[in-house]
């Protein structure tokens, strides 16, 4: 799947995932030229995915002083040139060491070795701790690649190259923790439509690091399959994950048709940027804003069969 073929997203979705409001987006449009929104059929902005990263790049850029005509316009690659050079003050030292970690994954990733990118995984892993790794340098590595391949400086082969090494990395750590007695059992999956799994294996792992015993549907499952899983397992929890990418508008639907499907006391976790445009949850439903808040949420959870 190509860039173009991603949905659109509005206005007020690249005002949360940005920080930039809208008559800001508005004035850069007419002055510079970007961003360059498609009109909706209600005459809506509708902007390309794509730009998301771009975007959150010229915001950072901007808290470190560099004046909109300085940025705005400029290609991914040019301001990820630019952050470089104008590196923001070093507030968390993990965030350091992630960056580090980052800019040598990407490299490697474009390497015809493949062994170099588990190589730089595994030293991560064992420098960082599996929690920072994952909650840290996983989520920065991934909005990187994300980044990298909107602008054309990963390929297709590339990007799909890295989620499976990443993928297959994560299933080995899942081998060496085991599930411990009294925790809570966690049916994970995506809704029919959402092909992403690395933000759903990234969870598993920190689930599973508490102990939960963790049951994985893969991707794509219908409401009705979920609810017979959970039914089977015994699930305290079922856990999903929506992207960005997941249509807005199927987000409430399907997590209100599962939570009718759903026996009580079984609750809904529901993480993702996708799952953060909810504003009214149907009842059983939590959604969580980082993988810190499910690793707590796991710690603090009493299973119902306590």
């Amino acid at each position: 799947m190509t860039p173009f073929h991603l949905p659109l997203v509005s206005i007020g979705l690249v005002e949360r995932e940005t920080g930039l409001n809208r008559s800001t987006l508005r004035r850069w449009e007419a002055i510079y030229g970007y961003p360059c929104p498609v009109r909706a059929a209600n005459g809506d902005r509708m902007y390309a995915p794509q730009d998301l990263p771009r975007l959150q790049l010229i915001k950072r850029l901007l808290e470190r002083n560099l004046r909109p005509s300085a940025v705005v316009g400029l290609s991914l690659e040019e301001l990820m040139a630019l952050e470089i050079a104008h590196p923001a003050p070093v507030v968390d030292a993990n965030e350091e060491a992630a960056h580090a970690w980052v800019i040598e994954a990407l490299l490697n990733i474009r390497s015809p070795d493949t062994s170099r990118l588990k190589r730089t995984l595994t030293n991560a892993l064992q420098a960082q701790g599996l929690k920072v790794f994952v909650v840290t340098t996983l989520r920065t590595l991934n909005n990187a690649v994300g980044a990298a391949w909107s602008a054309g400086l990963v390929s297709v082969f590339q990007e799909h190259f890295y989620t499976e090494t990443m993928a297959s990395f994560l299933r080995e750590v899942l081998l060496t923790l085991k599930p411990q007695p009294n925790r809570p059992c966690i049916v994970l999956t995506t809704p029919p439509g959402e092909a992403h799994y690395l933000g759903l294996l990234s969870l598993q792992v920190l689930m599973a690091q508490t102990g939960c015993r963790c049951v994985a549907l893969g991707t794509q499952t219908p409401a009705a399959e979920i609810a017979a899983a959970a039914k089977h397992y015994g699930a305290d929890v079922v856990a999903l994950s929506f992207s960005i990418s997941f249509p807005a508008r199927q987000v409430r639907p399907f997590l209100h048709d599962l939570a009718q499907r759903l026996e009580c006391p079984t609750r809904i976790w529901a993480g993702g940027a996708g799952a953060q445009r909810l504003k009214n949850l149907p009842v059983g439903v939590q959604t969580f804003s980082s993988m810190d808040a499910v690793q707590a949420a796991c710690v603090d959870f009493s299973p119902r069969f306590l």
